[in-house]
């Protein structure tokens, strides 16, 4: 090891509001919440001599197909994930206190179910630090708002609100300096109404700004969170098994054959959709 101290690399998915992070310690690397088209990251690790030993899941997303089995399929990395989280591949399941090491930087897991009900957040030290430098969030505290609970469906939603109230009054309790690094962000339907246009923010900004930690007792937040909340795209009712199953393996960008009109015709006959 190098004895450096960590960077964090947010990369973010405009298009679907959401961001990634890569958290590197002298030659080793945590990746957060990846998407599926991973490969050019994983290429720029390996030039760089930076091994992936990990890939970090915070909850089960309903809003992208995961990029973390194509992580360990090209790195040989550890899938980690919420001890919770119902997945039917092997991974190593992170339990309130568990703690990993990249490098010289220790993560440990905090359990702070809302946005889902597995929901888990990672805290970032230093080597031998005593205060977290960051926290990857997930779906729970964002910049400027927190990520909906009724993505499990109206039957949870209540039960799934008053526990992210709770997770973010206890979030909040972090030092002020603490990075927050969500998941989630401007443009995502996974976010509880607006959010701001900064990908990242300290717990300090959020305790000052945010308004679902000024002023809001956990009724008021309650009543928010189950009224008012615009629609979800259908598929995300899809996403979330494909992500708790395990989608299949690509291996690199899928190559798109060219279709004659009878091929057209005939897959659209056969339920196939025709975009644009």
């Amino acid at each position: 090891m190098n004895g450096s101290e960590a960077t964090i690399e947010v990369i973010a998915t405009p298009s679907l509001g959401d961001t990634s992070y890569l958290l590197v310690s002298g030659d080793e690397a945590a990746l957060v919440d990846p998407q599926r088209d991973v490969w050019g990251l994983t290429d720029s690790c390996t030039a760089k001599g930076v091994r992936i030993r990990y890939v970090l899941e915070t909850h089960v997303h309903n809003d992208y197909v995961s990029g973390a089995l194509e992580v360990r399929a090209a790195t040989g990395a550890t899938v980690a994930g919420p001890a919770r989280a119902p997945y039917a591949f092997d991974h190593l399941p992170l339990a309130e206190d568990d703690e990993i090491r990249v490098g010289d930087a220790t993560v440990r897991a905090v359990e702070t179910p809302g946005h889902t009900a597995e929901h888990t957040s990672y805290l970032v030290f230093d080597d031998a630090g005593t205060a977290p430098t960051a926290v990857f969030t997930g779906g729970s505290l964002l910049v400027g708002n927190a990520g909906r609970t009724d993505l499990s469906g109206s039957a949870r939603t209540e039960e799934l609100a008053r526990a992210q109230y709770r997770t973010l009054r206890r979030l909040a309790l972090l030092p002020d300096g603490t990075r927050v690094l969500p998941t989630h962000g401007a443009g995502s339907s996974c976010a509880a109404g607006p959010v701001s246009g900064e990908r990242t923010s300290t717990v300090g900004a959020e305790r000052r700004t945010n308004p679902v930690l000024t002023a809001q007792d956990e009724e008021e937040f309650v009543r928010g969170r189950m009224s008012g909340l615009p629609p979800y795209p259908a598929y995300y009712r899809h996403m979330a098994p494909v992500n708790r199953h395990g989608p299949r393996i690509l291996g690199g960008p899928p190559a798109l054959r060219p279709l004659t009109p009878n091929m057209v015709e005939g897959l659209a006959g056969g339920g196939a959709q025709i975009v644009d």
